[in-house]
Protein backbone atom coordinates (compact mmCIF):
# COMPACT_ATOMS: atom_id res chain seq x y z
CA UNK A 1 0.00 0.00 0.00
CA UNK A 2 2.84 2.37 0.87
CA UNK A 3 4.45 1.68 -2.49
CA UNK A 4 1.24 2.59 -4.28
CA UNK A 5 1.03 5.87 -2.37
CA UNK A 6 4.66 6.72 -3.19
CA UNK A 7 4.16 5.95 -6.88
CA UNK A 8 1.00 8.06 -6.96
CA UNK A 9 2.85 10.92 -5.28
CA UNK A 10 5.70 10.74 -7.79
CA UNK A 11 3.27 10.74 -10.72
CA UNK A 12 1.48 13.71 -9.20
CA UNK A 13 4.74 15.62 -8.85
CA UNK A 14 5.75 14.77 -12.43
CA UNK A 15 2.44 16.00 -13.80
CA UNK A 16 2.96 19.45 -12.29
CA UNK A 17 6.77 19.51 -12.52
CA UNK A 18 6.82 20.97 -16.03
CA UNK A 19 5.16 24.22 -14.99
CA UNK A 20 7.24 24.35 -11.79
CA UNK A 21 10.51 23.98 -13.73
CA UNK A 22 9.51 26.60 -16.27
CA UNK A 23 8.61 29.12 -13.59
CA UNK A 24 11.78 28.33 -11.64
CA UNK A 25 14.03 28.86 -14.68
CA UNK A 26 12.57 32.23 -15.65
CA UNK A 27 12.46 33.36 -11.99
CA UNK A 28 15.87 32.20 -10.76
CA UNK A 29 17.82 32.90 -13.97
CA UNK A 30 17.55 36.71 -14.40
CA UNK A 31 18.80 37.72 -10.89
CA UNK A 32 21.79 35.37 -11.25
CA UNK A 33 22.76 36.31 -14.80
CA UNK A 34 21.62 39.92 -14.83
CA UNK A 35 19.76 39.44 -18.10
CA UNK A 36 16.62 37.89 -19.54
CA UNK A 37 15.97 34.14 -19.49
CA UNK A 38 13.22 32.62 -21.62
CA UNK A 39 11.90 29.07 -21.83
CA UNK A 40 9.16 28.00 -24.24
CA UNK A 41 7.98 24.90 -22.42
CA UNK A 42 8.98 21.74 -20.56
CA UNK A 43 8.14 18.21 -21.72
CA UNK A 44 7.75 15.56 -19.02
CA UNK A 45 8.11 11.79 -19.51
CA UNK A 46 6.10 9.84 -16.94
CA UNK A 47 7.79 6.59 -17.99
CA UNK A 48 11.42 7.68 -17.56
CA UNK A 49 10.89 10.42 -15.00
CA UNK A 50 12.84 12.77 -17.26
CA UNK A 51 12.32 16.28 -18.55
CA UNK A 52 13.14 18.11 -21.75
CA UNK A 53 13.48 21.89 -21.75
CA UNK A 54 12.48 23.42 -25.08
CA UNK A 55 13.44 26.87 -26.37
CA UNK A 56 15.84 27.98 -23.62
CA UNK A 57 17.38 31.37 -24.40
CA UNK A 58 19.63 33.63 -22.34
CA UNK A 59 19.63 37.24 -23.44
CA UNK A 60 22.59 39.56 -23.92
CA UNK A 61 23.68 41.69 -20.95
CA UNK A 62 22.85 45.37 -20.94
CA UNK A 63 24.86 47.34 -23.51
CA UNK A 64 24.90 44.57 -26.14
CA UNK A 65 22.54 43.59 -28.96
CA UNK A 66 19.13 42.74 -27.57
CA UNK A 67 17.65 41.40 -30.82
CA UNK A 68 19.41 38.04 -30.49
CA UNK A 69 20.12 35.86 -27.45
CA UNK A 70 23.62 35.33 -26.12
CA UNK A 71 22.85 31.62 -25.70
CA UNK A 72 20.25 29.51 -27.49
CA UNK A 73 20.06 25.88 -26.39
CA UNK A 74 19.11 23.24 -28.92
CA UNK A 75 18.26 20.44 -26.49
CA UNK A 76 18.38 20.19 -22.73
CA UNK A 77 17.48 16.81 -21.27
CA UNK A 78 17.28 16.03 -17.57
CA UNK A 79 17.16 12.56 -15.96
CA UNK A 80 15.93 12.67 -12.38
CA UNK A 81 15.91 10.09 -9.59
CA UNK A 82 12.12 9.56 -9.24
CA UNK A 83 12.02 8.96 -5.49
CA UNK A 84 13.88 12.22 -4.87
CA UNK A 85 10.91 14.15 -6.23
CA UNK A 86 9.01 13.51 -3.02
CA UNK A 87 11.97 14.42 -0.80
CA UNK A 88 13.54 17.72 0.25
CA UNK A 89 16.49 17.21 -2.12
CA UNK A 90 15.91 16.50 -5.81
CA UNK A 91 18.64 14.40 -7.41
CA UNK A 92 19.32 15.03 -11.10
CA UNK A 93 21.20 11.99 -12.35
CA UNK A 94 22.20 13.58 -15.63
CA UNK A 95 21.75 16.94 -17.32
CA UNK A 96 22.68 16.95 -21.00
CA UNK A 97 22.92 20.17 -23.02
CA UNK A 98 23.18 19.60 -26.76
CA UNK A 99 23.81 21.96 -29.67
CA UNK A 100 23.94 25.20 -27.71
CA UNK A 101 24.91 28.27 -29.74
CA UNK A 102 26.68 31.26 -28.23
CA UNK A 103 26.75 34.64 -29.99
CA UNK A 104 30.01 36.43 -29.16
CA UNK A 105 29.81 40.22 -29.42
CA UNK A 106 32.62 42.71 -28.81
CA UNK A 107 32.99 46.43 -28.27
CA UNK A 108 36.36 48.14 -28.70
CA UNK A 109 39.85 46.67 -28.41
CA UNK A 110 41.85 44.84 -31.08
CA UNK A 111 39.40 42.45 -32.78
CA UNK A 112 37.44 42.78 -29.55
CA UNK A 113 40.38 41.82 -27.32
CA UNK A 114 41.09 44.34 -24.60
CA UNK A 115 37.63 45.85 -25.06
CA UNK A 116 34.29 44.63 -23.79
CA UNK A 117 32.48 41.46 -24.79
CA UNK A 118 29.13 39.98 -23.88
CA UNK A 119 30.45 36.67 -22.50
CA UNK A 120 32.75 38.38 -20.03
CA UNK A 121 29.94 40.79 -19.09
CA UNK A 122 27.72 37.82 -18.28
CA UNK A 123 30.54 36.28 -16.23
CA UNK A 124 30.89 39.54 -14.32
CA UNK A 125 27.19 39.44 -13.47
CA UNK A 126 27.54 35.83 -12.37
CA UNK A 127 30.59 36.66 -10.27
CA UNK A 128 28.63 39.32 -8.40
CA UNK A 129 26.02 36.70 -7.56
CA UNK A 130 28.51 34.03 -6.45
CA UNK A 131 30.40 36.52 -4.25
CA UNK A 132 27.24 37.62 -2.44
CA UNK A 133 26.14 36.18 0.91
CA UNK A 134 24.43 32.79 0.29
CA UNK A 135 21.94 33.68 3.02
CA UNK A 136 20.66 36.47 0.79
CA UNK A 137 19.60 34.00 -1.90
CA UNK A 138 15.83 33.94 -2.31
CA UNK A 139 14.01 30.84 -3.39
CA UNK A 140 11.80 31.21 -6.47
CA UNK A 141 8.13 31.65 -5.76
CA UNK A 142 6.97 28.35 -7.20
CA UNK A 143 5.21 26.86 -4.20
CA UNK A 144 2.99 27.98 -1.34
CA UNK A 145 4.57 27.85 2.11
CA UNK A 146 6.66 24.74 1.47
CA UNK A 147 10.43 24.99 2.14
CA UNK A 148 12.66 25.51 -0.90
CA UNK A 149 13.93 22.34 -2.55
CA UNK A 150 17.61 21.58 -2.74
CA UNK A 151 19.34 19.99 -5.70
CA UNK A 152 22.12 17.52 -6.37
CA UNK A 153 23.42 17.14 -9.93
CA UNK A 154 25.43 13.97 -10.43
CA UNK A 155 26.54 14.55 -14.02
CA UNK A 156 26.40 17.59 -16.31
CA UNK A 157 27.39 17.23 -19.97
CA UNK A 158 27.55 19.98 -22.59
CA UNK A 159 28.25 18.73 -26.10
CA UNK A 160 28.01 20.02 -29.65
CA UNK A 161 28.17 23.67 -28.54
CA UNK A 162 29.36 26.38 -30.94
CA UNK A 163 30.30 30.04 -30.74
CA UNK A 164 29.30 32.41 -33.55
CA UNK A 165 31.45 35.51 -33.88
CA UNK A 166 32.80 38.10 -36.32
CA UNK A 167 36.57 38.21 -36.88
CA UNK A 168 38.02 40.66 -39.37
CA UNK A 169 34.60 41.26 -40.87
CA UNK A 170 34.03 37.56 -41.49
CA UNK A 171 31.50 35.31 -39.77
CA UNK A 172 33.29 32.52 -37.91
CA UNK A 173 31.89 29.55 -36.01
CA UNK A 174 34.06 27.97 -33.32
CA UNK A 175 33.14 24.45 -32.15
CA UNK A 176 33.58 23.92 -28.42
CA UNK A 177 34.92 20.70 -26.93
CA UNK A 178 32.68 18.63 -24.68
CA UNK A 179 32.35 20.20 -21.25
CA UNK A 180 31.72 17.77 -18.40
CA UNK A 181 31.58 18.04 -14.63
CA UNK A 182 30.08 16.02 -11.78
CA UNK A 183 28.73 16.03 -8.23
CA UNK A 184 27.29 19.53 -7.91
CA UNK A 185 25.82 19.86 -4.42
CA UNK A 186 26.92 16.39 -3.29
CA UNK A 187 29.35 17.57 -0.63
CA UNK A 188 26.80 20.03 0.75
CA UNK A 189 23.95 17.52 0.79
CA UNK A 190 22.15 19.63 -1.80
CA UNK A 191 22.22 23.29 -2.85
CA UNK A 192 19.49 25.75 -3.71
CA UNK A 193 18.50 26.22 -7.34
CA UNK A 194 20.31 29.53 -7.71
CA UNK A 195 23.59 28.11 -6.45
CA UNK A 196 23.33 25.10 -8.77
CA UNK A 197 22.64 27.31 -11.80
CA UNK A 198 25.51 29.62 -10.88
CA UNK A 199 27.98 26.74 -10.63
CA UNK A 200 26.91 25.26 -13.97
CA UNK A 201 26.92 28.57 -15.84
CA UNK A 202 30.22 29.58 -14.25
CA UNK A 203 32.02 26.50 -15.54
CA UNK A 204 30.37 26.55 -18.98
CA UNK A 205 31.01 30.27 -19.51
CA UNK A 206 34.57 29.95 -18.24
CA UNK A 207 35.39 27.24 -20.78
CA UNK A 208 33.62 29.15 -23.56
CA UNK A 209 35.47 32.39 -22.89
CA UNK A 210 38.83 30.60 -22.80
CA UNK A 211 38.30 29.05 -26.23
CA UNK A 212 37.04 32.32 -27.72
CA UNK A 213 40.05 34.23 -26.39
CA UNK A 214 42.45 31.66 -27.82
CA UNK A 215 40.69 31.87 -31.21
CA UNK A 216 40.98 35.66 -31.16
CA UNK A 217 44.65 35.45 -30.23
CA UNK A 218 45.31 33.12 -33.16
CA UNK A 219 43.62 35.59 -35.47
CA UNK A 220 45.64 38.55 -34.20
CA UNK A 221 48.88 36.70 -34.91
CA UNK A 222 48.00 37.10 -38.59
CA UNK A 223 47.85 40.86 -38.13
CA UNK A 224 51.45 41.01 -36.89
CA UNK A 225 53.38 43.80 -35.24
CA UNK A 226 52.40 45.81 -32.20
CA UNK A 227 48.68 45.11 -32.52
CA UNK A 228 49.24 41.36 -32.25
CA UNK A 229 51.61 41.79 -29.32
CA UNK A 230 49.14 43.96 -27.43
CA UNK A 231 46.26 41.63 -28.19
CA UNK A 232 48.31 38.64 -27.06
CA UNK A 233 48.95 40.26 -23.70
CA UNK A 234 45.26 41.15 -23.37
CA UNK A 235 44.30 37.57 -24.13
CA UNK A 236 46.67 36.19 -21.52
CA UNK A 237 45.23 38.58 -18.98
CA UNK A 238 41.75 37.44 -19.92
CA UNK A 239 42.72 33.78 -19.56
CA UNK A 240 44.23 34.43 -16.14
CA UNK A 241 41.07 36.23 -15.07
CA UNK A 242 38.89 33.35 -16.21
CA UNK A 243 41.02 30.84 -14.28
CA UNK A 244 40.65 32.78 -11.05
CA UNK A 245 37.05 33.89 -11.36
CA UNK A 246 35.33 30.79 -10.03
CA UNK A 247 37.93 29.32 -7.64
Amino acid sequence: MLAVIVVAAIIGVLVFMGSIIQKTVVTVGPPILGTTVELNDVSVSLLSGGFKLNGLRIGNPEGFTQEQPLVAVGKLNVAVAPLSLVSDTIVLKKLIVKDAEFSFETKGGVLGIGGKNNLSALMDNLSKYTSSDPKDEKAPEVADDSPPKKFIMNHVLVEGAKVNMIIGGNAVQIPLPTIEFKDIGVKEGGVQAGTAVAQIMGQVLGETVKHVLVALKDETLKVGGQAADGAGKAVQGGLDAVKGLFK
